[in-house]
């Protein structure tokens, strides 16, 4: 892989049938969104959003909820195939600054208000837990 392909986000993946018009982006859009991915690339999985309390003051992120559950069915999936995997866990508990972005994109699956810094769970927060009890991957409600 050249430094171009690393500094542009131009992948290399077609050798692994990977095709980059198939797939959606998120929000920063040099993230692909590509679960079955995720057995190459262990370790590396992240998505931004950007959405904001509504009036109700939930922060609904569905955009996260079905990123960690088509990437918890792979991960499944890639367990199932004999991967031996000893953990997962979210990227980011909370918002935070991100080198190259700043406060403009929002990882965690807490919104921290970077003004007040009050918190504020998102609806991931909720759905992630009842997953782990379940010990399965739900249909977020």
């Amino acid at each position: 892989m050249s430094w171009e392909s690393i500094t542009t986000g131009q992948r290399s993946w077609a050798a692994r049938g990977y095709d980059a018009q198939k797939y959606p982006t998120s929000q920063a859009s040099w993230e692909q969104i590509y679960p079955t991915g995720l057995p190459d690339i262990l370790g590396q999985n992240r998505i931004p959003t950007t959405q904001g309390p509504g009036a109700d003051g939930v922060v609904d992120d569905p955009d996260r909820i079905d990123y960690l559950r088509t990437h918890l069915l792979a991960l499944h999936q890639a367990m199932s195939d004999g991967v031996r995997v000893e953990g997962y866990h979210l990227w980011s508990l909370m918002d935070n600054f991100g080198w190259a972005e700043g406060y403009t994109r929002r990882w965690g699956v807490t919104r921290v208000d970077f003004d007040t810094l009050k918190r504020t769970p998102k609806r991931s927060a909720h759905w992630y837990p009842e997953v782990i009890a379940a010990s399965r991957v739900t249909t977020p409600t």
